[in-house]
């Protein structure tokens, strides 16, 4: 058999198990091989020198059933099957001029599959392995024509979870791998190191989040300019972890003219910058640096409407703004609920 000849893919199904998948691809009940790792199936659907006859080798993850086939097959026929009585089924196909595209359409879907809050720690880790797999046996793909969002979704997962220095160390890695593939002024690598300045001080370094952060402002602004979003997110961020709460309000105070005018008022990123100012300030007065409790418990009094007809009532940072009214109106001697 030639290898032009070779149908090989992989197909993805939604609503039934592997071992049906596999029966309606075509396998006898009861004799599908034992599920695959992400790893094995990675291998095969990226190795396009196999020479295995009509194999199907099938496994799960996040909700889906998959199989890897490789060898000859009526495809129109085999995914009419699978679609029966409501299955969502997609194939894709590797085929050498469409392997980049298949590594980044996965990638997207792993993207897409990603919460925004990760409750489910099992979906999480599964997605962080899926994602690890993909890059060991493609990373060119990734890299084009600049990183993935997967592989920063992967280092904030593993941030968001408590494992720091994983992220630490993944981040620095995407920077380096960054640098190297696309150089070092293009937007993948500036926004790795600005993941890594962010883990850093989270580890507790802020000392070097910040002159991190203070190397990357003038990058940044010289390859994106002033106004773009990234540029404003460093300074910001800048202001943050230079530990002097007094001087981190005076510094967002500053740049919050500069959100307003490039975002707008009710701009959640505008609103979310003047919840900072507020609790920047009530941080100095924590610290003995400034005092004014009943200042912030005003501020943040100011912002609530705009929060509320903005985001709505219940936005977990509408909320947080109601809290906040509370907790400094008592310590300014206030009363403390919040109407």
């Amino acid at each position: 058999m030639h290898q032009d000849e070779w149908q090989h893919g992989v197909v993805f199904a939604r609503g039934i198990d592997p071992e049906e998948l596999a029966v309606r691809m075509g396998a006898a009940p009861g004799s599908v091989m034992s599920p695959i790792t992400e790893t094995e199936a990675w291998g095969i659907v990226l190795d396009l020198a196999t020479d295995d006859d009509d194999v199907v080798r099938v496994g799960a993850c996040c909700g889906w059933s998959f199989a890897i086939e490789y060898g000859m097959g009526d495809r129109s026929r085999r995914l009419a099957e699978i679609s029966r009585n409501g299955v969502e089924a997609v194939h894709l196909d590797p085929s050498p001029d469409r392997h980049d595209q298949l590594v980044r359409t996965v990638a997207d879907a792993l993207t897409a599959t990603w919460p925004d809050v990760e409750r489910d720690t099992g979906l999480a880790q599964a997605l962080r392995a899926n994602t690890a797999a993909l890059t060991r046996h493609a990373p060119e793909a990734l890299y084009q024509p600049e990183a993935h969002t997967v592989l920063y979704r992967t280092g904030e997962s593993l941030g968001a979870t408590g494992q720091v220095n994983a992220a630490i160390t993944h981040f620095h890695h995407l920077a380096d791998t960054a640098h190297t593939r696309l150089g070092p002024d293009h937007p993948s690598t500036l926004a790795a190191r600005s993941a890594l300045a962010r883990w850093r001080g989270e580890a507790g370094d802020a000392a070097g989040a910040a002159a991190a952060l203070a190397e990357l402002l003038p990058d940044r602004l010289r390859v994106l300019g002033p106004d773009h979003l990234d540029i404003l997110a460093t300074r910001h961020n800048l202001a943050y972890w230079r530990g002097d709460a007094a001087g981190a309000a005076a510094a967002t105070a500053e740049l919050l003219p500069e959100i307003v005018r490039v975002l707008g008022p009710d701009h959640p990123d505008t609103l979310a910058t003047l919840a900072t100012l507020a609790t920047r300030s009530s941080l100095a007065y924590w610290r003995g640096k400034a005092g004014d409790a009943a200042g912030t418990a005003a501020a943040l009094a100011e912002l609530l409407p705009d929060q509320v007809r903005v985001l709505g009532p219940d936005h977990p940072h509408t909320l947080t703004t109601q809290h906040e009214i509370a907790q400094w109106r008592g310590q300014a001697g206030g009363r403390g609920s919040v109407r």
